[in-house]
């Protein structure tokens, strides 16, 4: 099975990474960066795409280009990133700039 893992780098992406697969099986992490320290399978391949999903139209290219010729059985979306004080008590998100709404919805959706 080949399954690709949007948003790799750390918390969730990164366990999905480290935990997913049996022997045979290749997984491909996307993220800006790959991490220092990977503990995936033994047996389980793993590839890195390094793209930038705040810059999609360039993200997509990279990712279509490494998976045209042998297809993927399964993605994995987990991609996500928020307002610079979205957990902070004091957050208020009509003072947030239009330019971070921008970024976070491009990332995220498209």
């Amino acid at each position: 099975m080949k399954t690709m893992v949007v948003g790799a780098s750390k918390g969730l992406g990164k366990a999905l990474i480290e935990g997913l697969g049996e022997a045979g099986d290749t997984l491909i992490g996307v993220s800006r960066s790959r991490p220092d320290q990977l503990n995936h399978k033994a047996d389980v391949q793993v590839h890195w795409i390094e793209a930038n999903l705040a810059e999609p139209a360039k993200a997509a290219q990279a990712i279509e280009a490494s998976v045209a010729e042998s297809g993927l059985d399964t993605l994995i979306y987990n991609l996500g990133i928020w307002e610079e004080f979205a957990f902070d008590p004091a957050y208020h998100f009509l003072a947030d700039s239009d330019e971070q709404l921008e970024a976070i919805v491009t990332c995220n959706i498209t």
